[in-house]
């Protein structure tokens, strides 16, 4: 038996088309536009800045793992389903 699967459509908001419009192309390129300008004009800053950007997106990345542990640890992980509940999933709702 061989099954054949149908096409998926996502929605708009989820596709890549949105993202990498026209207007979207046009402002990815102005960046790089600007950013190749300010290398050019301050040589000798830009190094400085990459590196202060990159080690504040560290912090920012760290603190965040930091606090998701925390919370994580603080929270119960078990769910508790009663048998009333249960006994009222369809089997359409029950995953596969």
């Amino acid at each position: 038996m061989t099954e054949t699967r149908e096409a998926v459509v996502l929605p708009a908001h989820l596709s890549a088309r949105t993202i990498l419009g026209r207007a979207s192309l046009i402002m990815l390129a102005c960046a790089v536009l600007l950013f190749a300008g300010t290398v050019l004009a301050l040589p000798h800053h830009v190094p400085p800045l990459i590196t202060l950007v990159i080690a504040m997106l560290y912090l920012w990345s760290t603190i965040d793992r930091n606090f998701l542990v925390l919370k994580g640890l603080k929270s119960s992980a078990l769910i508790r389903v009663s048998d009333d509940e249960a006994l009222s999933l369809t089997p359409d709702e029950l995953p596969v």
